[in-house]
C-alpha cells in the first residue's frame, strides 16, 4: 500500500459509550517516539534497478496490538496528527536521502516519495515548512516525491488543484496515488498538476491472469501516455505479473517480488546491492 502504513503497537483506549471499537492512541505513539519511518523500492522493471524509494510509517510499540493503515486513517483520528506524522516522515525521508546522496549510494536520479494527506495540503503553513525542511537537508527539490491518494484528492479538488500548483511551481513532483481506486473523473484528472500516477494493487494482484483488470491497466497505460504521465504499479508480487506490466507499457513499480517496506539500514543495503547486482 501507499497509505500510511504501520506494524504493531496500539493501545487499546477505555471502553466508549458507542458501539465503535476505539481508535489506536496515536497522539501516545508520536510523543513516545513509536513511529518509525521504512522506504519500499521503486524499481525499473526492465532492469530492476532502483530508481527511488517510498517512506512509508510504522507504528513498532510496547505491546503486540497491530495497527491498520485503515484504522489510522479513519475519521476518528484529528486531522492535526495525520499532518504531524506527514511530517515527520518528510523530515525523516529527506534526511535519510541526503545521507545516501552524500556517500554517492544509488543512481544521480535517486529520489523519495513521500504521503501526503488533505489534512496537510489544507494548511497555510504546508509549503513554507516543506521550502524550509528541504532548505535544511540541501535536497535537490526534484529528489522530492508526493503522493496523494485518489480519494483523498477527491474530497476537495479545487484545493488540491491549487496547492499542487504551487508545489509544482517549485519543482516538487506530485503523484496521484491507488488511481483507480477513487472516483475521479477523466475532466478532473486532467486538471491536476500530477506528472505520475500509481496504479492500485488491488488491479495489479491478479495479473496476467485476470483479464478484467489486464484490459483496465492497458486504458490507463495509454490514457497516461496521452496526458505524459509516469506510471508506477504498486503491489507487485509475481515475476508473471512484472512481466505482464512491463508489456502494457508500464516502466516502474514496487511490491514484495523486489522488497517488503526496509527499516533505513536494510534500504541501505539493499541500494547498494542493487548496484553492484
Amino acid at each position: 500500500m501507499s497509505d500510511i502504513e504501520f506494524g504493531g503497537g496500539g493501545r487499546r483506549l477505555a471502553p466508549r459509550h458507542d458501539t465503535t471499537p476505539p481508535g489506536p492512541d496515536l497522539g501516545g505513539a508520536l510523543a513516545r517516539g513509536d513511529i518509525e519511518t521504512f522506504y519500499q523500492p521503486v524499481i525499473e522493471l526492465a532492469s530492476r534497478a532502483v530508481v527511488g524509494f517510498e517512506a512509508l510509517a510504522r507504528w513498532r510499540g510496547g505491546d503486540a496490538v497491530e495497527v491498520s493503515p485503515d484504522e489510522f486513517l479513519s475519521a476518528r483520528q484529528k486531522p492535526t496528527l495525520v499532518a504531524e506524522i506527514g511530517r515527520l516522515m518528510s523530515q525523516r525521508a529527506l534526511e535519510q536521502l541526503h545521507q545516501w546522496r552524500s556517500a554517492d549510494q544509488g543512481p544521480v536520479g535517486l529520489y523519495v516519495s513521500v504521503n501526503v494527506s488533505l489534512s496537510e495540503l489544507e494548511s497555510p503553513q504546508f509549503l513554507p515548512e516543506l521550502e524550509a525542511r528541504l532548505s535544511t537537508t540541501s535536497v535537490p527539490v526534484s529528489a522530492l516525491r508526493l503522493e496523494i491518494i485518489e480519494r483523498e484528492a477527491m474530497r476537495n479538488p479545487e484545493l488540491v488543484i491549487s496547492q499542487l500548483n504551487r508545489l509544482k511551481a517549485i519543482g516538487v513532483v506530485a503523484l496521484l496515488d491507488d488511481f483507480g481506486s477513487g472516483h475521479s473523473s477523466l475532466a478532473w484528472l486532467s486538471q491536476l498538476p500530477v506528472q505520475g500516477l500509481k496504479i492500485d494493487q488491488a488491479f495489479v494482484r491478479g495479473l496476467p491472469e485476470d483479464t478484467a483488470s489486464a484490459s483496465i491497466i492497458r486504458a490507463l497505460m495509454r490514457m497516461a501516455f496521452d496526458l505524459n504521465l509516469t506510471v508506477i504499479a504498486e503491489g507487485i508480487e509475481t515475476a508473471a505479473a512484472a512481466d505482464a506490466l512491463a508489456a502494457f507499457g508500464c516502466r516502474y513499480g514496487q511490491g514484495y517480488l523486489y522488497a517488503p517496506p526496509l527499516s533505513a539500514e536494510a534500504a541501505t543495503a539493499f541500494l547498494i546491492a542493487s548496484a553492484k547486482a
